[in-house]
């Protein structure tokens, strides 16, 4: 859109849409940006409204989310965190709306499945968000089968049926996932790409944990997974692994794809897009193979690395936007990014992005927080909830805990399939503070309503 305005305003004759290869416009990129700010703005505006009745408390919901820059600054970004990030809130609020309606309309559940849908296909790891909803009336069942809810109204609930309830929410979280992969099977039939996952080729980062093993243990794996693969090409290409970890300890995250092409093309396999979709198809199964078999010494490094990334505060992953930035420019001096060098963001400047966040007392706020402190707030206040409320619907304070199960089990995924990253736990941390969110309006709404009667 950005390059037909410009070409309109120019008086040039009207370019027509084209979406391969793209043409790039600071206007595009302006429009984009303000797209994604609109979106988010709005998706927390209704947030507020929904959460609380009172205007007290809407604002106090506002103000929690207006000191979390994080949300603002990777919506001035382009990227697929920018559209994930909004898409996981909108889920997460139209999943509250479906717990605490119990029977939700057509209309709900069509737009819960859009956003579930719109989220999936913009970082595929969001699949996980389908399980937020079940999750919650799973918890429900069980709670209710161990007797804890006995003597709650919300009890009355499980009357209706928890399990019918998990039934139908699982069933319409499986057709969000076929509609998201029916999209992308569209997709690759129009642009006449092979479908298939390209998660194999992701995980080739998460390999960077391979020089830190012993070199016994660097043999056993690789020639485990090499002896249950049973597959030429792929020999060759640990072999080229290995040649690289044993001669200089370290890790290329292209030696296998590489190696792979290499093989494939000198056995005759042709032409490339066949050769990317044979290469792609042997690194899932590698892929796999560590999942199912990498022992002790890969998941050691998985549980760290979440662990580590449970200690980012709010403030550092902010950061990641402005970080990731500065990265682009020094990239951008390769080839490859020949068709953006005209756009300002690329233009020489005297000082770094990173450095404007850290003079900044807006973006570097709450640096002091780590992301396990706001999961141990939303699990304490759920609790409260659920002990000191009774005439509390106790679905709410489990659909706060799911939330956090999910955005765990999202965030595990993530150090399971890649190297980590601050920004890769986004989604741990809008599900979180939408959870302190829902709590703080319940926790306020019978505090105000209490000040008021007396």
């Amino acid at each position: 859109m950005g390059a037909i305005i410009r070409a309109l305003a120019a008086g040039q004759a009207f370019p027509g849409f084209q979406i391969l290869p793209p043409t790039f416009t600071d206007l595009g990129i302006f429009l984009l940006v303000f797209s994604q700010h609109v979106l988010l703005i709005a998706t927390l505006f209704f947030a507020s409204i929904l959460l609380a009745r009172s205007p007290l408390v809407r604002i106090l919901i506002g103000g929690l989310f207006s000191v979390n820059p994080a949300l603002y600054a990777f919506a001035h970004c382009v990227g697929s965190e920018s559209l994930s990030n909004v898409l996981t809130l909108q889920v997460a609020v139209l999943g509250y709306k479906y717990v605490r309606d119990h029977t939700p309309s057509r209309i709900l559940a069509f737009w819960f499945v859009a956003a579930l849908v719109a989220a999936i296909l913009t970082r595929h790891v969001n699949a996980v968000l389908i399980g937020l909803v079940p999750g919650t009336y799973l918890l429900a069942f069980a709670f209710t089968l161990s007797g804890l809810l006995k003597r709650m109204d919300g009890a009355s609930t499980a009357k209706r049926g928890y399990l019918k309830l998990f039934v139908k929410s699982l069933v319409l979280g499986g057709i969000s996932v076929l509609v998201a992969n029916l999209v992308v099977l569209d997709m690759c039939r129009i642009v006449k790409i092979p479908y298939r996952s390209r998660l194999g080729y992701t995980f080739e980062w998460r390999l960077f944990y391979l020089p830190n093993l012993s070199r016994e243990s660097q043999e056993e794996v690789l020639e485990r997974v090499d002896r249950n693969l049973d597959d030429p090409a792929v020999s060759f290409a640990l072999s080229k692994g290995k040649n690289i970890l044993f001669t200089r300890n370290s890790w290329d995250a292209s030696v296998l794809h590489s190696a792979l092409y290499e093989w494939l093309e000198d056995h005759g396999v042709s032409p490339w897009k066949r050769v990317h979709l044979e290469a792609d198809r042997r690194l899932n199964r590698i892929a796999l193979q560590f999942l199912l078999h990498g022992g002790w010494d890969f998941w050691r490094v998985v549980m760290y690395e979440f662990w580590t990334s449970l200690n980012y505060s709010p403030a550092e992953i902010c950061r990641d936007a402005f970080r990731t930035t500065d990265i682009l420019i020094r990239m951008s001096t390769e080839p490859a990014f020949a068709p953006v060098l005209h756009l300002s963001t690329l233009q020489p400047r005297r000082e770094s992005y990173e450095s404007e966040w850290a003079r900044d007392p807006y973006l570097t706020f709450g640096q002091a927080i780590p992301i396990w402190a706001m999961i141990l707030a939303v699990l304490v206040g759920a609790c409260c909830l659920t002990l000191f409320r009774p005439e509390h619907v106790p679905e709410i304070s489990l659909y706060a805990v799911s939330l956090i199960v999910t955005g765990i089990v999202v965030s595990i995924s993530n150090c399971a399939l890649t190297f980590l990253l601050p920004r890769f736990t986004l989604t741990l941390y809008i599900l979180t503070l939408f959870g302190l969110a829902m709590l703080l309006a319940r926790l306020s709404e019978g505090f105000t309503k209490e000040h008021f009667s007396a």
